[in-house]
């Protein structure tokens, strides 16, 4: 077949070569070969942030300008539990959670979310909270 034009009649096995042009109707069976080879990337971005495990009633809240708070200690602040990693958790510019700076996350680590408050109760839970 050395005509670049289109047969008068369709045939039932395709051309060794690809037409230059769309066909005008498209076969309803799909190819057996993909069209492009897999990207190496994905195509969705990953998540921003991770999903916040909800812990139940929330330690006592964050109060600003605390000259310290030990290194382990937990506090809430807009319904988050923060846990202090660093000495630098009471400074100034490293308020829990902050949205104007990114210092805060040298001093605290997200546990978690919360709601309320830790109530006490009559008798010692068998299992750590």
């Amino acid at each position: 077949c050395a005509s670049e034009s289109p047969s008068s009649s369709p045939t039932v096995t395709g051309s060794a070569r690809p037409s230059l042009v769309p066909s005008q109707n498209p076969s309803d069976v799909p190819s057996t070969t993909p069209s492009s080879s897999p990207s190496l990337s994905p195509s969705t971005s990953t998540p921003t942030q991770s999903p916040v495990l909800f812990l139940g009633g929330c330690p006592e809240t964050f109060v600003q300008f605390l000259d310290a708070y030990v290194i382990g200690t937990q506090v809430e602040s807009n319904g988050i539990i923060y846990k202090c990693i660093s000495f630098s958790c009471g400074s100034y510019g490293f308020e829990p959670g902050e949205s104007t700076s990114s210092l805060w996350r040298q001093g605290w680590e997200v546990v978690g979310s919360c709601s309320g408050t830790m109530e006490p109760t009559l008798s010692p839970s068998t299992s750590p909270p």
